[in-house]
């Protein structure tokens, strides 16, 4: 079921349960989850990391491994999720994620997960998308003005070290985008902020957020996603050609309405070298770019107006 190397610890005597599910795999939340858990609670809990190896048959990862729920394809996918569930049927809490040091088989029949945990409690194995709310975060997303204004309010932090702000343009596919300290405490609510600005150049009409919430010992669990709805109507794309250029450019502008907008050449210094009012009709608009009287080097093409605020690199040649 499990081993622990206490690393000088000392946990006193420890009690271990597990409960073995009757099916292949459980769901929560939308994410398959292996059908054992463990639930291991020493005397003493460690002031320091220890290690711990937990066992699952392969029988058991073979069945998660071929639900199309669990979002593993390989071994290398199994996470550790630690809660403070009892001994039970079901995931009922939030947990905090715990990637395995190394994941192998175990003889000829399971495979084995050994880990650094600075408690114990109930572990799980599901992959990282396996996420219940999180009770104590509260995370919001609003638009105004081509930004995203995001929003979440903790309770009670714990060791919480740091904040990933995760986007995404499809849902599934998530990017960082910043890192923000977290500067809670354990008996008060703190609030953070952080405003996405130019979304309107990604050139989509919704985008998803989400925070991974890292612990100080690398452990680390994710919010819910939140969804910010761009106007149709303020979906403005963007294309250079040719790009590099030497006497001449041609900018594609793809508008969903007619607007009225102001374009500027400028250098990297943020010197305006050509400034002019357009009005974009809706849909394909070319603006011929002159750059013969322009020295050699980088400049930026940008247009501003009500519903548009978008920056382009252009090299001269």
């Amino acid at each position: 079921v499990a081993e622990i190397f206490p690393n000088g610890e000392v946990l006193g005597t420890v009690t271990t349960s597990f409960y073995k599910n009757g099916n292949a795999v459980r769901v929560a939340n939308g994410a398959s989850y292996a059908d054992r858990n463990i639930t291991i609670t020493p005397q003493n809990q460690p002031s320091a990391a220890v290690k711990i190896r937990l066992y699952m048959s392969k029988k058991e990862y073979e069945a998660l491994d071929g639900s199309a729920l669990s979002g593993i394809t390989s071994i290398s996918d199994v996470r550790i999720h630690k809660n403070s569930d009892p001994c039970q049927s079901a995931i009922t809490t939030p947990t905090t994620i715990i990637n395995p040091g190394f994941a192998s088989l175990h003889g000829d029949s399971g495979y084995v997960f050994q880990a650094d945990i600075s408690g114990f409690s109930t572990f799980y194995f599901a992959s990282a998308n396996l996420v219940l709310p999180i009770n104590s975060l509260t995370f919001t997303g609003s638009y105004k003005n081509a930004v995203s204004y995001l929003k979440w309010e903790t309770k009670n932090e714990i060791n919480t070290d740091h904040f990933e702000l995760e986007r995404s343009v499809t849902g599934t596919d998530f990017q960082k985008i910043r890192d923000i300290t977290a500067t809670g405490s354990p008996d008060s609510k703190t609030r953070y902020t952080y405003n996405d600005q130019n979304v309107l150049s990604l050139g989509v009409a919704r985008l998803f957020y989400r925070l991974k919430v890292v612990d100080t010992d690398g452990a680390y669990t994710y919010s819910k996603v939140v969804v910010v709805d761009l106007p149709n109507s303020m979906i403005t794309n963007i294309a250079i050609f040719p790009n590099p250029a030497d006497k001449q450019t041609t900018a594609l502008v793809t508008s969903s309405k007619e607007q009225t907008i102001k374009w500027q050449l400028v250098d990297v210094s943020g010197r305006v070298m050509i400034s002019k009012d357009y009005v974009l009709r809706k849909g394909e608009n070319r603006i011929i770019i002159d750059l013969a009287a322009l020295r050699v080097g980088t400049y930026f093409f940008q247009i501003s107006g009500q519903s548009i605020n978008v920056r382009e690199k252009i090299q001269k040649l």
